[in-house]
């Protein structure tokens, strides 16, 4: 990920979402995005954005650079993330 991010806090986490250089055209039209999620398996495909979940101690407990296309949508999967227990479970799943 690149240098240009944005800290966001949350529920006691820190999510920081970053700028990445995408590894696909983004798509303009409506089409163009069905194409996009019809045709390509989502876990190769790097968007514009990635974020990283952050414990209090700097430890971090999820991440996400896969098809992400802005700052809004990074910090509301973060935040789903956070809500659903899926990042206070990471150190059962690792």
């Amino acid at each position: 990920m690149t240098a240009q991010f944005k800290k966001q806090k949350y529920k006691g986490f820190t999510i920081v979402v970053r700028e990445q250089k995408p590894n696909v055209k983004e798509p303009t039209t409506e089409k163009g995005w069905d194409k996009l999620h019809e045709n390509t398996n989502l876990l190769e495909v790097f968007g514009t954005h990635g974020y990283e979940i952050l414990n209090k101690q700097g430890e971090i407990l999820g991440t996400d650079i896969y098809d992400m296309w802005d700052y809004g949508a990074c910090f509301e999967n973060a935040k789903q993330d956070i809500k659903t227990g899926w990042v206070q479970d990471y150190k059962k799943r690792k």
